[in-house]
């Protein structure tokens, strides 16, 4: 679901209804930029997740909101009638939040995958027993 509406969302980039020629390179950098620090924010304790519950808790609503504001606020270059800068500016912290939580996710998704995996499954860090043809 967080790949899906990123890819979704920097496809969208260069469609942006707006006279600002800069926006695109600026929606593309401030995904790159909030993207990175998304990710070490899962390093501060009270930010830590720890079940898959709160990881779709954190996705579901990110896919409901975010992602539909984004492409209304973009169709349009003054959807919101809230003047041609304010727009754009919407816009920046929309992929800003998108991003952030994005790798937030993402990160908290490789955190909590290893605590999901069965004893049996995850195979304990042994090599598999090789049958030999000699004996």
């Amino acid at each position: 679901v967080t790949v899906s509406t990123s890819c979704a969302v920097a496809a969208w980039f260069t469609h942006v209804q707006s006279p600002t020629t800069y926006l695109p390179q600026l929606l593309f950098y401030t995904r790159l930029a909030f993207d990175l620090l998304g990710r070490p924010a899962t390093l501060i304790p009270c930010f830590q997740l720890k079940s898959s519950f709160e990881v779709n808790m954190l996705a579901i609503p990110r896919v409901l909101c975010f992602v539909p504001l984004f492409f209304m606020t973009a169709s349009e270059e003054d959807y919101w009638l809230l003047g041609t800068g304010v727009n754009d500016w919407l816009l920046v912290c929309l992929v800003a939040g998108l991003s952030f939580s994005s790798g937030y996710i993402i990160t908290a998704c490789y955190q909590i995958a290893p605590s999901m995996v069965g004893n049996n499954e995850s195979g304990g860090g042994e090599l598999p027993e090789v049958v030999s043809a000699k004996q």
